[in-house]
């Protein structure tokens, strides 16, 4: 009796398992295990993180950083091919790769990671910016921004933007060439990458010091607006299997933007602005840039909206140094030649699209792949995808060609 009592709550455990295992993930996904997989202790960190909240351990957001940080160990700084250091640019903490084969004038990249403005590190991107270092033979920089909510906006900008000063002013002292050095960065890193590009094309214009103009910009995935939140992939990915959904990024948002997430259902629902201050905004958000399939699974606004919180947060929103793509077509053209790759199951990829038609508009270098098939976080994903290694491939092709 004991041993048919095991046996049927082991078998009722492993259908649970199997029952929590299985997301399944859209036919036209690729690799849709491999996806599934990796899945699984992104949700189980989500559903332990959304209860501690409701309990009043912690917020979600520092929940998930505490698991982020956890399951990721320090790297060692030695490598037989790489001179890594950990060090301050500008008073900002960085980690340096330079390589150790003499080259009198290197290239140079300065990456910006991904994690929402609320999560990651050097340490987590590490594999990733080693790869750069060697496979360049480029001296990279892998900035570590101070994040949210303890440093909402605009204090990660003003971190990477001071590195990004120091390394462009002081080039020669590690090597590189001053005028080969490009930017990138993946989702909230693309975003800061941008920003920062922006700001050093506007300051070389008003009497700032002069520094050498950045060679390359190069984005994945990037968030670029705070504005609209029914644009077709944000409805399209409200839900489902996915890494980033509509509620995580609208989170991730306001998180970075205001240190908290008052005021998040009104934001998800798109009340969050009046609608002649989104009408004023259409030049630079408009979903009718997008294809046709596109256009037809946006959402029509509702005319109402929370008058007090658009008068409140209005100028925070208007800002194109936390919504790049509310940047100027003059701002756009300032920007050097710039990579851009988007995938499809990802709430951002309106927002890369609309850049990517409005940069071909205006006669900009730009060089876009979209990715099918797979979902945001793909490029850096540790389960390693078919399509990951061709992005990373195309990448760093790219930077040979351009830094």
């Amino acid at each position: 009796m004991q041993l048919q009592t095991c046996l049927i709550v082991s078998a009722a455990l492993l259908v649970g398992v199997a029952y929590y295992v299985y997301y399944p993930f859209p036919a036209d996904a690729d690799q849709p295990w491999k996806q599934m997989m990796s899945m699984v202790p992104i949700r189980t960190i989500n559903h332990v993180c959304h209860f501690g909240e409701r309990v009043g351990y912690s917020s979600s957001a520092l929940c998930r950083r505490w698991f982020s940080l956890f399951l990721m160990s320090k790297q060692e700084l030695s490598d037989e091919d790489l001179e890594v250091t950990d060090t301050l640019f500008g008073g900002v903490k960085v980690r340096l790769y330079i390589p150790k084969e003499s080259n009198p004038e290197h290239t140079g990249l300065v990456y910006i990671h991904g994690g929402g403005w609320y999560l990651g590190n050097v340490n987590i991107y590490d594999k990733k910016t080693r790869d750069f270092a060697r496979s360049l033979k480029a001296v990279v920089v892998s900035i570590d921004y101070r994040l949210a909510p303890e440093h909402p906006f605009p204090v990660p900008l003003e971190d990477c933007l001071a590195a990004t000063k120091h390394f462009l002013g002081n080039a020669k002292k590690y090597g590189v060439n001053p005028r080969r050095i490009g930017i990138g960065g993946d989702s909230a890193g693309g975003n800061l990458a941008m920003a920062v590009a922006l700001k050093l094309a506007k300051e070389g214009e008003t009497g700032e010091p002069t520094l050498p103009p950045l060679r390359s910009l190069s984005l994945v995935y990037p968030a670029l607006q705070i504005v609209d939140f029914n644009l077709p992939s944000y409805v399209d990915y409200t839900g489902g299997p996915f890494l980033l959904n509509k509620q995580l990024m609208v989170s991730a948002w306001l998180t970075y933007a205001f240190g908290n997430e008052n005021h998040l259902t009104d934001f998800f629902n798109n009340r969050h602005m009046s609608p002649e201050s989104r009408l004023n905004l259409r030049r630079f958000v408009n979903s009718s840039l997008l294809p046709g399939e596109y256009i037809d699974r946006k959402v029509k606004d509702s005319s109402s909206f929370n008058k007090h919180l658009a008068e409140e947060v209005g100028d925070t929103l208007s800002n194109q140094f936390l919504s790049p793509l509310l940047s100027s077509d003059e701002d756009l053209r300032k920007l050097p030649k710039m990579l851009l790759f988007t995938c499809q199951y990802d709430p951002l990829l309106s927002d890369g699209i609309i850049l990517v038609k409005r940069l071909q508009n205006l006669g900009n270098p730009v060089v876009y792949q979209h990715f099918t098939g797979v979902q945001h976080g793909f490029f850096s994903s540790r389960f390693v995808m078919t399509k990951g290694k061709q992005a990373l491939t195309a990448y760093k092709e790219f930077l040979k060609k351009e830094l």
